[in-house]
């Protein structure tokens, strides 16, 4: 069978970027692509290719600088400043129980995401946040599964964020693991872009950070093996960092060695 011909097209035209479907360019497209990097939801094959603006076959922070420029106009596109290289580290602040990020970038910062995967059985992470909070820049996450967070931050008028090169983000996190419990925390598949979705080449310094229990006061544990034959371990815990003197005493009250 042979359909009649026609002069009425049957595809759609919709606007580049335009993740709904609606004909428009919206900051809605930018949420809705951003779901899609967070694994929030899955887009379909139309959309994907929609919002796929750099067409490099993957749906990351530069289209949604690409798509926050087209909204914002082609002057905010124009920013100068694409930066070559950005080093990125992870640190554990113990006084507040906060992981940062540090980011130390040469050019006009315009979003970056990352992923934090972390042991779920000893830690908890929290919702992150700018160091420095600024207007119109959104920071989001998804804790895709347990261990694993998805985190991407990003200007909404297509504006230069300012990056502190100490705590540029920071994540809070509690430790539930007991005092000889050392627990790591990484993140990977960092991008960093700058002006147009120029994505910059990623250097870390350390991509991972040890967290564990820092007590509120001074503690002696009981030694281990106990008893014993010729070693044990005998371990303290400090609230802060001093000099520390332990004498060891036989169970005559006769003074062994002192360190």
């Amino acid at each position: 069978l042979e359909s009649r011909p026609s002069n009425t097209a049957c595809a759609i035209p919709y606007a580049v970027g335009d993740a709904n479907f609606d004909s428009e360019t919206t900051i809605a497209d930018v949420l809705a692509l951003v779901d899609f990097i967070l694994e929030e939801t899955v887009p379909s094959a139309a959309a994907f290719n929609n919002c796929d603006i750099n067409r490099d076959d993957a749906l990351n922070i530069a289209d949604v600088v690409m798509i926050v420029d087209i909204i914002a106009g082609t002057g905010t596109a124009r920013v100068s400043g694409n930066g070559s290289m950005a080093l990125v580290d992870l640190t554990a602040d113990y006084q507040s129980s906060e992981l940062l990020i540090n980011l130390d970038y040469d050019g006009a910062l315009k979003g970056m995401q990352f992923d934090l995967t972390y042991d779920p059985e000893l830690v908890t992470v929290g919702a992150p946040s700018l160091g420095l909070l600024q207007d119109n820049v959104m920071i989001t996450f998804n804790k895709v599964q347990d261990g694993l967070m998805k985190i991407v931050l990003a200007d909404l008028e297509g504006e230069i964020i300012e990056s502190t090169e100490k705590g540029f983000i920071k994540i809070p996190y509690s430790f539930s693991g007991n005092i000889l419990d050392i627990s790591s925390l990484s993140i990977s598949d960092i991008f960093v872009s700058g002006p147009k979705g120029v994505i910059a080449d990623v250097a870390s310094r350390t991509v991972s950070a040890d967290v564990k229990l820092v007590p509120g006061v001074f503690a002696l544990h009981q030694n281990y093996p106990n008893p014993f034959n010729s070693n044990t371990v005998i371990n303290y815990t400090l609230e802060t960092q001093q000099e520390l003197k332990i004498i060891i005493y036989d169970i005559n009250g006769r003074k062994v060695k002192s360190y």
